[in-house]
């Protein structure tokens, strides 16, 4: 485990439906691995799921009289955590208990987690001691149990609870121990909520009392440090660069494939969200660069036969150049007047396929990036045989588009029939 301690929470939470946000806000903010509530109130059909963690539960009790739920267990622990449910006996008045057994990387029972919610003067400690079954155990929840013994001083009284825990603790010594200090977990300033170590109370641990998780109880927060054959894995992380102006797309499609997204362990999720991530990035990013080899392919400049003649012109220039005779010159300006007038073949070429893909909806940002790519990277000049004349006749066809002529002819007719309903009623109203 790279002595990385197990991260727990108890918490009576008094509804769950209504707090499951702070639950998975804290989880988060912590690292949990295991938490533990009770009074959970939920009802068959709430969806209570947390992800990223295996959900065990004790169903609430219905109350036909008061149309409501009441009592109820949820036990999380992480997906990466190898952990069963255990069947028990468990019997109390409206009280309520849970145990799971979570294992090493052996597939040994390393400790066993027990989540237990008892009613007031109603602890039957043996019972939940028999669950334990000699492992090491947390026993974690609401065991409404007062007494100063138990470093609940704020109240000031005792209960049968209290006194049933402390005559367990003093017949059986070094068997239980209590980790939470006296703190009060209720708003009414008792100490009811316990974070208990049964069978290996020399575990190393730190508790406290979380004062942001407030029902009519507060939350309390542990630290155990167990032996290192634990099966928490570690991934080495991974840097990823994502570009500014691309955070936002990005986002949007992550958030669009984790809707539809479940894992069934925490490895598995790591690895998922770095190929999406990565796959994702690439993808925006490649997209989002001007493809220049796609765009070279529409300049005339990058006509197969303005290449070929270009080739032939250097060639006989370099000849030239090598041996300047009046042959070789004249050979050269003749090739020289070829070229150009396949550059002029290939320029009238490729501006009629560029006026053929334009009409008097095209964007003019459209236009300006398209003359560019026409007109190739270095042009220094109009390349259009007559471009004033193609573009008086282009601004021409854009003032018609927008007139009142190039309407249809429905659209006219019900504007010319308002026009004239309006004048009448413009007659009407300066009469005198």
């Amino acid at each position: 485990m790279n002595n990385r301690p197990l991260k727990i929470l108890t918490w009576n939470i008094n509804g769950l439906r209504n707090r499951l946000i702070e639950v998975q806000q804290f989880s988060l903010q912590n690292d949990l691995d295991i938490m533990c509530l009770q009074e959970t109130r939920h009802d068959p059909t709430d969806n209570i799921q947390i992800r990223g963690f295996q959900l065990f539960t004790v169903d609430s009790i219905q109350s036909p009289a008061a149309h409501r739920c009441y009592r109820g267990l949820a036990l999380y622990v992480r997906n990466n955590i190898p952990a069963d449910c255990i069947e028990h006996a468990f019997v109390g008045d409206n009280s309520q208990a849970q145990a799971i057994n979570i294992y090493d990387t052996n597939g040994k029972i390393l400790i066993k987690i027990i989540n237990v919610y008892v009613t007031d003067n109603m602890l039957a400690f043996s019972q939940l001691y028999e669950l334990a079954d000699g492992y090491p155990s947390l026993l974690m929840g609401d065991l409404n149990a007062y007494h100063y013994k138990l470093g609940d001083n704020a109240s000031g009284r005792s209960n049968n609870n209290g006194k049933k825990l402390v005559s367990f603790m003093e017949n059986n010594q070094d068997v239980l121990n209590i980790l939470n200090g006296p703190e009060p977990t209720h708003l009414q300033g008792n100490k009811p909520d316990y974070i208990c170590l049964i069978n290996d109370p020399a575990m190393s641990h730190h508790c406290e009392v979380v004062d942001t998780l407030t029902s009519d109880h507060f939350g309390v927060y542990g630290e155990i440090l167990l032996p290192d054959t634990v099966r928490r894995h570690s991934m080495s992380r991974k840097r990823l660069c994502v570009p500014k102006k691309h955070e936002q797309r990005i986002r949007e499609q992550m958030n669009n494939w984790y809707k539809h997204y479940t894992a069934s362990s925490t490895e598995e999720f790591n690895t998922d969200i770095i190929h999406q991530l990565e796959s994702k990035i690439n993808t925006t990013v490649r997209h989002g660069k001007r493809n220049i080899m796609s765009e070279m392919k529409r300049w005339y400049n990058s006509d197969e036969a303005v290449q070929r003649i270009d080739r032939q012109y250097k060639k006989i220039k370099h000849q030239w150049q090598n041996n300047p005779t009046h042959n070789n010159l004249t050979i050269l300006k003749r090739m020289g007047h070829q070229v150009q007038d396949v550059k002029k073949k290939a320029r009238e070429k490729y501006w009629t396929s560029f006026l053929q893909s334009m009409d008097h909806r095209t964007p003019l940002a459209e236009v300006s990036r398209k003359i560019k790519i026409v007109q190739g990277k270095k042009a220094s000049s109009p390349l259009h045989p007559d471009p004033t004349k193609k573009s008086n006749e282009l601004m021409q066809e854009w003032a018609d588009a927008s007139s009142y002529d190039c309407l249809p002819l429905q659209v006219r007719s019900a504007l010319a029939t308002n026009a004239k309903n309006r004048i009448g009623r413009l007659k009407q109203l300066t009469r005198p």
